[in-house]
């Protein structure tokens, strides 16, 4: 959908087509195999349809982590959750998790831990 040598202007345009004539949840690779997505989330009752970005990272078979990826609408979202997700305590909570699941990843309850 996007290439590295496009303008601004190029892709903007693109995305503004997508968001007038894509499907409801119609979604497209931004740049081939990146894992990130565009994706044009349906009208609702109090705004316009909009385009959002899908992030779905894939596992070494190719299958995706999450069924629908995390999915984010604002520059303002993105810094949230990369704010949230960076710093060692996370990391070294997900290593904790990890080493406790020992690979499974099957629900339990909610512990509360904080």
């Amino acid at each position: 959908m996007v290439s590295l040598l496009e303008s601004d202007a190029d892709v903007k345009k693109k995305l503004e087509s997508f968001l007038l004539e894509g499907s409801d949840w119609e979604d497209r690779e931004t740049i081939e195999g990146s894992c990130v997505y565009v994706m044009r989330a349906p009208a609702t009752k109090t705004r316009n349809a909009i385009l959002t970005v899908k992030f779905s990272p894939r596992d070494k078979n190719g299958k995706p982590y999450k069924r629908n990826g995390l999915i984010l609408s604002s520059k303002e979202q993105l810094i949230a959750f990369l704010g949230v997700m960076q710093g060692d305590s996370i990391v070294r909570l997900m290593e904790i998790v990890d080493e406790i699941n020992g690979g499974s990843t099957k629900r339990g309850k909610v512990l509360g831990i904080g």
